[in-house]
């Protein structure tokens, strides 16, 4: 069987999300071996591992899942405390880590989830490349006032197509080409000098722009639920691969009673209620608030119409 090599880190709160991304992509790859490697700086994520063993083993014993222990003085120099949380960084060891190993592994954030084989993403050809990654689907698709200390970034760093910028959780990193003068602490201190306003994403697209294959997002990286006029969700939902709840709202912050109404996440519910992170509770005290919701947002409009007026 071919492998997959599969990057990511999350803290013990967002760790439920990892299980859904994994057990999707395993779900798509009966004929691989995955190997997951993840990467904490929160030492109580080691409580959760039996649970990890058991989603990864379960249709394959042969997939394997390690964890890697990053020390917080290994991340120190990134940490300005603002943006995203620190554990982000925890996963960029692997360049270090898996550089004798294997020759490529691919970034997965905990807010995506498979939808299809993604085999020909993750096996083609990097020679000469860094990274094969998707240009933002938000920043693509909306002006820079949606987004303007991104363009303000832009601008000092003189990126005038905006399709040259990428979304940092999807990301396929080439090792056979990094090893040669990339390191995790070189990494780090290319951020910690330009201190961009999106962490690693922005030192990709800004350090490594010429070391990018560029990838198509509405397969690779698509983003639903923004709502977007050029692109009908309906349709271009089903051939997507990798689907990424970036820009819109997050699945595990939609009611699940409401979940019907957004693209998408009524199946990462599904996968949800299969891993056993959703109870009936849940389901109880949705559909119990639910008046109480309707009720606030018509609230919320009326407010915001007497404020305007």
């Amino acid at each position: 069987m071919k492998k997959i090599n599969i990057a990511l880190s999350a803290s013990k709160e967002y760790s439920p999300f990892a299980k859904i991304m994994m057990a999707s992509l395993i779900k798509n790859h009966p004929n691989y071996n995955i190997n997951f490697y993840f990467f904490y700086l929160d030492q109580t994520i080691i409580s959760l591992k039996k649970d990890f063993i058991k989603i990864v083993k379960e249709s394959n014993s042969e997939n394997n899942i390690e964890f890697i222990k990053i020390d917080y003085e290994q991340i120190e120099i990134v940490d300005n405390k603002k943006g995203w949380a620190i554990d982000l960084w925890c996963r960029w060891y692997l360049l270090d880590y898996l550089k004798d190993s294997c020759d490529r592994v691919l970034i997965l954030g905990v807010d995506t989830m498979i939808q299809h084989d993604i085999s020909d993403f993750y096996f083609q050809n990097l020679d000469g490349y860094y990274f094969a990654c998707c240009p933002d689907m938000h920043i693509s698709n909306s002006n820079p006032d949606k987004w303007p200390a991104i363009h303000n970034d832009m601008q000092k760093m003189n990126l005038k197509d905006k399709s040259k910028y990428i979304n940092g959780d999807v990301v396929l990193i080439n090792l056979n080409e990094t090893k040669k003068d990339l390191s995790f602490i070189k990494f780090l201190k290319l951020y910690q000098k330009h201190q961009f306003t999106c962490w690693d994403q922005d030192t990709i697209t800004y350090c490594f722009n010429e070391k990018i294959k560029f990838q198509d997002y509405l397969y690779y990286n698509y983003f639903p639920n923004l709502n977007i006029k050029i692109h009908d969700d309906n349709l271009l939902i089903k051939k997507a691969k990798i689907i990424h709840f970036a820009g819109g709202p997050k699945p595990w912050r939609v009611p699940i009673c409401e979940a019907n109404n957004y693209t998408r996440i009524k199946e990462w519910y599904n996968y949800a209620d299969s891993l056993g992170i959703t109870s009936n509770w849940d389901y109880i005290k949705c559909y119990s608030q639910l008046p109480f919701r309707k009720i606030w947002r018509k609230i919320k409009k009326v407010l915001k119409y007497l404020l305007k007026w």
